[in-house]
């Protein structure tokens, strides 16, 4: 029998999973507790471009590579527990000699990278004076070949490091994807057995100046799909719905025919198609 969708505002289920939001809008943060000296901070899992630039892939997971442009600038995030000082080293390489400059709550420090094999950098020391999220900015100043550098990571110590520091450790379960996509909150509705609903109903109102670019906002998510709002542009803004097929691929083509999901019914002005690369399925959006 063919899975079926329908693109509509309130979202009809014959059986609601309401309790089982989808896991591939959850960014995994690790918390760690500090035993070493210095912990590595990795670029892949916890460092964004800007501008910003989608088809470009100057972040991998293996951390920064193809820094040709100097207008590009990254920023690598972790939280710390405890205020106090910030020792920082950088992991990194280029063909030629570049000279780069990180910043770290308006302080600056610059550092000349040689060498085409990857070598740990001293950058300097920081005081952090209060807990929460540091930033490390990464610009590039000159540089003597094609690229400013490879980065791979960043090494932390000092005194801030000595209680609790919150950021992506590593790519196991693909974590560096799911945590460069952002944090997620997700509520869910416990459902006793003997309830029986044929649907449900969410609403949300996104605060004035909380619409920031890439934010998705799900007001409906069950165990096999989602519908919501998504932030695309500085002037975009598209309202989405997507299924899961049962089959499991990254490749919309390969679906058998009958667990592909079929588009019943769209409003005028309404795109429907596959998506892949996550699973694969059945997408449409309403552009606003």
């Amino acid at each position: 029998m063919k899975r079926t969708c329908s693109l509509i505002f309130i979202v009809i289920l014959c059986t609601v999973l309401a309790s089982s939001f989808v896991h591939h809008h959850i960014a995994l943060v690790a918390s760690r507790p500090i035993k070493d000296s210095s912990l590595i901070i990795p670029i892949g899992g916890n460092t964004w471009s800007k501008p910003i630039q989608p088809r470009s892939r100057v972040i991998s997971n293996t951390g920064i590579v193809n820094w040709t442009d100097a207008s590009t600038q990254f920023d690598t995030y972790f939280r710390v527990s405890t205020p106090g000082k910030l020792h920082l080293k950088i992991s990194a390489k280029t063909e030629g000699r570049s000279s780069l400059r990180v910043i770290i709550n308006n302080v600056p420090r610059d550092i000349t990278v040689d060498g085409n094999v990857f070598r740990l950098y001293s950058i300097g020391t920081w005081e952090i004076k209060d807990t929460g999220y540091v930033k490390i900015t990464l610009k590039g100043l000159s540089k003597t070949s094609n690229i400013f550098a490879d980065v791979s990571h960043y090494e932390i110590g000092g005194t801030v490091i000595t209680s609790r520091v919150n950021y992506v450790l590593n790519n196991e379960g693909n974590f560096f994807y799911w945590g460069r996509r952002g944090p997620s909150v997700h509520l869910s509705y416990p459902f006793y057995s003997e309830i029986k609903a044929k649907w449900f109903y969410n609403e949300i109102t996104v605060p004035e100046g909380e619409d920031k670019l890439g934010s998705y906002f799900m007001a409906n998510g069950f165990g096999e799909g989602y519908f919501g709002i998504q932030v695309n542009s500085p002037t975009e803004r598209r309202v989405l719905f997507s299924v899961w097929s049962p089959y499991n691929t990254d490749d919309p083509k390969s679906i058998p025919e009958d667990q592909r999901i079929i588009m019943l019914k769209k409003g005028e002005g309404v795109y429907t198609g596959e998506f892949g690369n996550e699973g694969s399925g059945g997408a449409e959006f309403l552009a606003l």
